[in-house]
């Protein structure tokens, strides 16, 4: 039979005392934070978990930033559209004016005037700009993609390239991340919407209202009516691919608002402490810290004096 000394139950005490001691600071460390452990080695595989959710959702807040400035940029290239769209259908209205016979040449003239508006400001819009960039620029978004005075009829702007040539057309798509490896177009194009060539088709109606074009001018206004209304074909046409770009981006913003509810529950499940349960437990381990006090004080007040008595 091992015998038991006044020592062996000294040391057991103090382990006993350390233990309690140590879980409470432990628990009151946990309310005070909120958090499971403070440190990696306190819960290696919650603490790892925690990370990875952690880092989920850093990514998935980039993904949804990139997401809202797409939404932004093509909104404001839907605004853009719609304008240009409502600027031509007034210049079909003052074509149709224009060509009929009993328009004279004095109101031809005002309806002149008044197309070279509409033109300077349809060279306005093409070249919208988003945050100081230019939604119509392709990549090239820190240049103004159109100029107002044209050079041989074209009104690129020379900085984009070797606008000279005939077949030159406005490039590139300005990307998004939205994903994982997902990345997505926002902008679309001054060469896909038609810019240059409805301001040479107004520069051509303009010509045509002018005195110069005599007898040719009903005709010409007819051929300049005709473009027109293929212009406005094209600029719905775009308006429809900005719309599907938007809808994509909505769909995304969504998935990407249930994702972070949904990694954010994890990462609070892995990291965050229950605070009832915390106070139960500290409220057990301060009555079986007052215990072990109590018994401790007994253990240390018996000595041999006692038993000489």
């Amino acid at each position: 039979m091992s015998r038991i000394t006044n020592n062996i139950m000294i040391n057991d005490f103090m382990k006993n005392y350390n233990r309690s001691n140590k879980n409470m600071n432990k628990i009151m460390n946990q309310l005070s934070t909120g958090k499971k452990f403070s440190q990696v080695s306190e819960a290696p595989i919650e603490s790892i978990r925690a990370m990875k959710y952690g880092t989920t959702i850093e990514f998935n807040e980039r993904y949804q930033e990139n997401v809202e400035n797409g939404i932004d940029w093509l909104e404001i290239t839907d605004q853009a559209l719609d304008d240009a769209n409502n600027t031509l259908r007034r210049a079909r209205d003052l074509a149709v004016q224009g060509a009929t016979e009993s328009s004279t040449q004095e109101d031809r003239d005002k309806i002149r005037q008044e197309i070279d508006e509409i033109k300077e400001h349809l060279v306005q819009i093409g070249n919208t700009t988003f945050s100081d960039r230019h939604v119509f620029s392709g990549t090239k978004t820190r240049t103004a993609p159109y100029v107002e005075e044209a050079e041989n009829d074209n009104y690129y702007n020379e900085e984009l390239g070797d606008v000279e040539d005939e077949d030159f057309e406005i490039t590139g798509n300005v990307m998004r991340e939205i994903g994982e490896g997902v990345h997505m177009s926002i902008n679309i194009t001054g060469s896909e919407v038609g810019f240059n060539e409805i301001f040479q088709t107004l520069d051509q109606l303009s010509g045509a209202l002018d005195k110069e074009a005599g007898d040719d001018a009903t005709e010409l206004i007819q051929e300049s009516l005709g473009e027109i209304d293929e212009h406005i074909e094209d600029v719905l046409s775009a308006r429809g691919r900005v719309g599907a770009q938007m809808n994509r981006l909505e769909m995304t913003s969504n998935r990407l608002d249930g994702r972070k509810i949904s990694y954010t529950k994890l990462l609070s499940d892995a990291e965050d402490v229950d605070v009832a349960k915390a106070i139960t437990d500290l409220k057990q381990e301060e009555n079986a810290y007052r215990a072990s006090l109590n018994v401790g004080a007994r253990l240390m007040d018996v000595s041999l004096v006692d038993f000489l008595r």
